[in-house]
């Protein structure tokens, strides 16, 4: 049996997608901090999770569809720079709209990022080592996903500020766009 080599110059990058996917879970912990910023009630607090989150039903069709017609590594791009630009939103403005359209940037961009990378991941590995790289993909996203909180805290802490966990994810954002787009 013969086995292709792995091209990390290539999978590294979508792996860091992987990444970039958790960061869309940042939305629970930024609804609690949000909701005590702005003095909300649960019913309008609430909007922050469904802004982030109804992108994935509406747009994951048609995100495919435009996957199809522009490329994998195209849209992949788009959805890392659109969630990157939603997590640097709340530094331009800090109000409860501009968080909403944050969420909104952030759930539409991390919509086309899950629906771009694993087809992407598919495209550059050999079909025997695929199983194995999405499950290390999806611990990463986990990874991702478990961090977000704990730097939420550790800003908050440290800094008085936990909104900075948004200009680490944008910048991370921002460095997989340019990884992806070189690569």
């Amino acid at each position: 049996m013969t086995t292709k080599k792995i091209n990390l110059k290539k999978v590294l990058p979508v792996l860091m997608a992987s990444l970039l996917m958790g960061f869309a879970d940042i939305v629970g912990v930024a609804t609690g901090y949000i909701k005590k910023d702005f003095g909300l009630g649960d019913d309008l607090a609430q909007l922050i999770p469904f802004m982030a989150l109804v992108w994935f039903f509406l747009l994951s069709v048609p995100a495919g569809i435009l996957q199809d017609k522009y490329g994998k590594r195209t849209m992949l791009n788009i959805g890392m720079g659109l969630l990157g630009v939603g997590m640097l939103v709340p530094f331009f403005h800090y109000s409860f709209p501009v968080m909403l359209l944050a969420m909104i940037l952030m759930g539409i961009g991390n919509t086309i990022v899950q629906v771009s990378a694993n087809p992407l991941l598919m495209d550059v590995l050999p079909k025997e080592r695929f199983s194995s790289f999405m499950s290390l993909s999806q611990f990463i996203k986990a990874i991702s996903s478990l961090l977000g909180p704990i730097i939420a805290t550790f800003a908050a802490i440290q800094f008085g500020e936990w909104k900075l966990v948004f200009a680490i994810y944008a910048i991370t954002s921002l460095i997989a766009v340019g990884w992806l787009y070189f690569t």
